[in-house]
């Protein structure tokens, strides 16, 4: 009887890089499952950091960084691979809207929620003397949604530190103003009637949807520290 031969697939498939793998489970199923699966398309990115961040190669994790970014932003968990110095390849399904890697390049935008004595008018630069209370870095998360009338608006949530500044500087300043500024414009104020609590705020405006989307992807852009750079044109698989 001839002697029987064992072949162990699986470390073949465990050495090779996840987006590789990855790759080749999608062709195998859109080969047994026709028209169930969607393409794949590959990016190469950069990890470029924000000024007052830290060098990517300096981090413990930049690789999640790059993942939550994604996330963020396209919507989609990739699969990502470190190739090189700073450079990331990652994998997604082909499935998003067109154009929609062009919010990987979003400029990054800055948020302030500033106190200040009086109202300022739209579109002014907030007052360089305003008590900047709340950026970017004290919120958890920013989307964008609609009001009852359909005009766009932005819900944030605060980290637990940004919560307690917020409250305490609203508790102890009625009669003040809260300044909503972006990129160092004002966009909307607030009177302090009482103080306001509760770790979810609404931002609303004169601006376009249009606007409001770049705000939401800007200020998430901005809430990492650091933004993407397309190193390369996408490679469908």
């Amino acid at each position: 009887m001839g002697k029987e031969t064992k072949y162990n697939l699986s470390a073949g498939f465990s050495s090779m890089p996840r987006f590789i793998l990855r790759a080749w489970i999608v062709l195998l199923s859109a080969l047994i499952f026709p028209g169930c699966v969607s393409p794949l398309e590959t990016y190469t990115v950069r990890l470029v950091p924000l000024p007052g961040s830290h060098d990517p190669s300096k981090l413990d994790n930049p690789r999640a960084i790059v993942g939550n970014l994604v996330l963020g932003l396209l919507g989609q968990q990739p699969e990502i691979e470190e190739i090189g110095d700073n450079l990331y390849l990652f994998t997604i399904e082909a499935n998003i809207t067109p154009g929609a890697i062009a919010r990987l390049q979003t400029p990054s935008v800055k948020l302030v929620l500033a106190g200040w004595d009086d109202r300022v008018a739209d579109n002014r630069p907030v007052p360089p003397a305003a008590e900047v209370l709340i950026t970017e870095a004290d919120l958890k998360t920013i989307r964008l949604d609609e009001d009852h009338d359909g005009k766009p608006i932005m819900i944030f949530e605060f980290k637990e530190d940004g919560q307690r500044k917020f409250e305490k500087y609203t508790a102890e300043n009625i009669g003040k103003f809260i300044i909503v500024g972006i990129d160092g414009r004002v966009v909307n104020w607030m009177p302090i009637r009482q103080p306001v609590l509760g770790e979810r705020g609404m931002i609303e405006g004169r601006f376009t949807k249009e606007q409001a989307i770049r705000y939401v992807w800007g200020i998430r852009m901005s809430m990492t520290g650091y933004r993407l750079q397309i190193v390369d044109n996408p490679l469908r698989d």
